[in-house]
């Protein structure tokens, strides 16, 4: 039925912006109600076709390399995704170039939008969660640690539990904050048996993030609950994140080594203390879902207004000073 075709067409068309060269059908005014419904229908699946497959874009690709494994096999399948997903946009780009259909255009570019910010928001969720996460997962747990011995050995470890006399010295911590913080105070707190209280020597610290007065108040995690005896070890060789953080904890150390005449050493153990270190290493890969979760649904509100405004102004009719009078070359040479 050419003629059902042709209608339809007629339509997507005036949905798109592409109104005004089909008045050979005799439907330049009063438009039927059934016109009218059928616009207002295309106009939504426009819409929708511009917000649903940018987000879907979006969503797949962040959750994928925030989430895969550290593994080649499955970091390789995480950006495998997202160099498709970029293929499949450039494609629709290069089919509005043959066919001059605006949401061919609209579709593809926000595609190519989607894929970068997806693999920003994605790999960012890695490098600070997923990736301690999945390290942690397989790494040794060392029982019965003793502060007073050297650290060196545990360094490499996930999580550790110490022996039942150690404790976290609450009267000399530290509050750093420095320009590398970004105006977080990063905490630090002795982690000291009865025998390396008599020497002043520290080799394990407790730590934290915005827990802590400058010089007291430490209460970084469980710090008062003498059931307490765990923390998840930051690793100094890790994700990016994990360094930078090991190197602003190593500062913030030696800063309160040096306030109150205390030793440690060069490549000091820092950690989180915690009742459960297990819960503690699944709350990292809670994390990265619940981010790239929140950056989807905010990706999804600004879709709509994207969108929405693209649209309009795709249907818009052309001002006066933009219209070709009559007459006039397809050139505009005659205009001179």
């Amino acid at each position: 039925n050419t003629g059902g075709f042709d209608e339809r067409s007629r339509l997507l068309d005036q949905a798109l912006g592409r109104g005004g060269h089909h008045g050979h059908h005799g439907h330049h005014g009063h438009k039927s109600p059934q016109d009218k419904n059928s616009m207002q229908g295309m106009h939504l699946q426009t819409i929708a076709a511009m917000v649903m497959i940018p987000w879907l874009m979006f969503f797949t690709i962040s959750m994928v390399v925030a989430l895969a494994p550290a593994t080649s096999l499955a970091r390789g399948l995480a950006w495998s995704v997202a160099l498709l997903c970029l293929g499949f946009s450039l494609l629709l780009l290069q089919v509005y170039l043959h066919s001059g259909a605006p949401i061919y255009k609209y579709v593809g570019s926000l595609g190519v939008v989607a894929v970068v910010l997806a693999s920003v928001s994605g790999s960012t969720a890695y490098d600070k969660y997923t990736l301690r996460y999945w390290m942690g997962s397989s790494r040794a747990r060392a029982n019965n640690v003793e502060p007073s011995l050297p650290a060196m050995g545990y360094s490499n470890s996930a999580a550790l539990t110490f022996t039942p006399d150690t404790g976290v010295d609450l009267v000399r911590s530290l509050g750093y904050k420095g320009i590398e913080t970004g105006g977080t105070v990063y905490c630090v707190a002795p982690i000291l048996d009865a025998a390396a209280a008599d020497v002043d020597e520290v080799r394990f610290w407790a730590i934290g993030q915005d827990c802590c007065m400058p010089t007291w108040g430490f209460r970084c995690g469980p710090v008062g609950n003498p059931a307490a005896r765990s923390g998840v070890v930051l690793r100094k060789m890790g994700s990016h994140s994990s360094r930078e953080m090991y190197q602003i904890y190593s500062n913030a150390a030696h800063q309160a080594a040096a306030l109150y005449h205390l030793r440690t050493s060069e490549d000091p153990v820092f950690v989180s203390w915690t009742l459960d270190p297990e819960a503690d290493l699944g709350n990292l890969f809670s994390a990265a879902v619940l981010s790239v979760s929140i950056g989807s649904v905010l990706y999804m509100i600004v879709s709509l207004f994207i969108a929405g405004g693209l649209h309009w102004l795709a249907g818009r009719p052309p001002k006066d000073w933009q219209r070709i009078p009559r007459g006039l070359g397809s050139t505009g040479l005659n205009m001179i």
